[in-house]
């Protein structure tokens, strides 16, 4: 694997202010640090094969071993659709949102919240209580990392099942004992009624309609213009079905809680979050760069009107913004089709 690092031939055609800065990590490793936001917009499908998919392909193993257990609100999401339900997971990477979908909610649905169009709830919806009674769904994951499919071939067990029993070996034997009787609803079998393709988020090979629900969890910020985003939004809508077809969508804001730091250029949004390995995972320790487009209050919600109308409203999808709220640092929606 090789480290997506921009070239000299590419310092050379950086905008004046725009060059790279040297830093140096050890007396004998030193990186140059990325381009600061893509040059111009036909060169923004190369932009982002270069800052996100041969990242993900080369940081694959160590950024798995990072995400193993399901946001607490998208696992509510899923666990809530009514059983025998067909998901499509957009940009699934190592499938950690799988073992949710196999799970029952105890509770309300959802798409509950109030109907009008453009509603934004100050509060996040009800987080649910999940059952052991088998859900039946079926869960296709898609994702353009071949790296990170094999990991969810290979990872097909309840990521979070994986977690607890970490866990348990640094609990003292009392403790263990005491949760023996709790219920953690989660699989330790093979997860059944799930499959993955390679894939891009921007025309998938997927039946229009065909979808009860489709999730994209912090995929579309990845994409290095409006126009690509509208198009990511508006496949999501194409492949769910009409009359309650539901898409759930994830997106870094920029209003951060202080978890990290980023640069980012005020008048876009866009940013380049920094990376390092893992030694770990690697002998020589390297620095990647992963484009963002970070999100204001707001702009997600017309970002979905914008993919709704489509181009000149001749091919509308009727959309109704079921849901806004803001959770994990990222502005979240949910949609339902009319």
């Amino acid at each position: 694997m090789r480290p997506c690092l921009p070239t000299k031939q590419n310092t050379a055609q950086m905008p004046e202010g725009k060059k790279h800065r040297t830093e140096t990590l050890s007396p004998s490793v030193t990186v140059e640090d990325a381009p600061v936001y893509p040059i111009s917009s036909s060169d923004v499908s190369t932009y982002e094969r270069q800052y996100v998919h041969d990242v993900y392909s080369a940081i694959a193993d160590h950024f798995s071993g990072t995400r193993y257990k399901a946001w607490p609100r998208v696992g509510a999401f899923l666990e809530a659709l009514p059983p025998f339900s067909l998901i499509a997971d957009m940009g699934c990477g190592n499938g950690k949102y799988f073992a949710a979908a196999q799970r029952l909610a105890v509770g309300a649905p959802p798409s509950s919240a109030s109907e009008d169009d453009g509603v934004h709830l100050k509060e996040q919806p009800q987080q649910l209580s999940s059952s052991t009674v088998p859900a039946h769904r079926y869960t296709l994951g898609l994702d353009y990392s071949e790296e990170l499919l094999r990991s969810t071939q290979r990872s097909l067990l309840d990521p979070n099942m994986h977690h607890e029993q970490a866990r348990s070996h640094h609990r003292s034997k009392r403790a263990r004992k005491l949760s023996d009787d709790i219920v953690t609803p989660v699989s330790t079998e093979v997860m059944p009624r799930t499959d993955t393709v390679r894939s891009d988020a921007l025309h998938s090979p997927l039946r229009s309609g065909l979808f009860d629900a489709a999730i994209s969890i912090a995929v579309i910020h990845h994409y290095a213009s409006h126009e690509r985003r509208v198009r990511a939004v508006r496949e999501l809508l194409r492949i769910v079905r009409q009359q309650g077809g539901l898409v759930l969508i994830y997106v870094w804001a920029r209003e951060q809680t202080g978890r990290a730091k980023r640069l980012v250029d005020p008048g876009t949004g866009d940013s380049l979050v920094r990376w390092e390995s893992n030694q770990k995972y690697e002998e020589v320790k390297r620095v990647f760069h992963r484009y963002y487009h970070l999100f204001a209050e707001g702009e997600l919600e017309q970002l979905c009107k914008a993919a709704a109308v489509g181009e000149g409203g001749a091919d509308a999808i009727p959309v109704v913004i079921k849901a806004s709220y803001f959770d994990k640092e990222n502005w979240c929606v949910i949609l339902q089709r009319k």
